[in-house]
């Protein structure tokens, strides 16, 4: 994901969504935060569905085809201005 913005709390607590197929990243904002939401096109009308109990949900996730990426696994380099995991 490129912010091409200065690091952002909120991104980094936000909710990071692996397609478990594609292998493509999704970071999805909660209800509180203030970014717009970066999906892959063809995750995107099912994820941002999702309320913020369901994207925080490890199981539902799984039974549809994702999971969860661990804060541990979450980068920020201020350098490219990019959020990875």
């Amino acid at each position: 994901m490129n912010d091409l913005e200065t690091f952002n709390e909120a991104v980094m607590n936000a909710h990071w969504i692996l397609n478990e197929d594609s292998l493509e990243l999704s970071v999805l904002p909660t209800a509180n935060d203030d970014f717009e939401a970066y999906c892959a096109d063809n995750d995107e009308e099912f994820l941002l569905s999702l309320s913020d109990e369901q994207l925080a949900n490890d199981e539902f996730l799984e039974d549809n085809g994702y999971s969860i990426v661990p804060q541990v696994l979450r980068r920020f380099s201020p350098d490219a201005g990019y959020y990875s995991a």
